[in-house]
């Protein structure tokens, strides 16, 4: 019987630490960057295009990250900014507009795996 509850625990314990969760996210603009750790997101879903093969990811921040993050927009518009996800680069988008309290990642010029990856670790959450 003791072997069996030792397995058991051990089994939850191996799928506890197998699930992800969403990691934090980065906006840099030379060599200034807005830090976004992954308490500060609020929800994560996917986006379908009308255009085949181009979907997307929505981001929704809590309100302190969010300001923070327009701040830090706002000052860089028409600037160049590198947007990364738990340290891996993701893309490279002009800013157009400042960015508020939700933003979408589209995957034209993503690396497909790096869009299912968020999505897998949202899921998870």
């Amino acid at each position: 019987m003791k072997g069996r509850l030792v397995v058991l625990i051990f089994a939850i314990f191996i799928a506890s630490n197998a699930q992800a969760k969403i990691k934090d996210i980065s906006f840099s603009v030379g060599d200034e960057t807005v830090f976004i750790p992954a308490d500060c997101v609020v929800e994560v879903s996917k986006v379908e295009s009308e255009l085949v093969g181009r979907e997307g990811v929505f981001f929704r921040l809590n309100q302190g990250c969010a300001d923070q993050l327009s701040t830090f927009t706002k000052m860089k518009i028409g600037k160049t900014v590198v947007l990364r996800y738990n340290d891996h680069v993701v893309g490279q988008v002009t800013i157009a507009s400042r960015i508020s309290s939700s933003f979408r990642i589209d995957s034209s010029g993503v690396e497909p795996m790096m869009i299912r990856q968020i999505l897998v670790d949202a899921e998870a959450k």
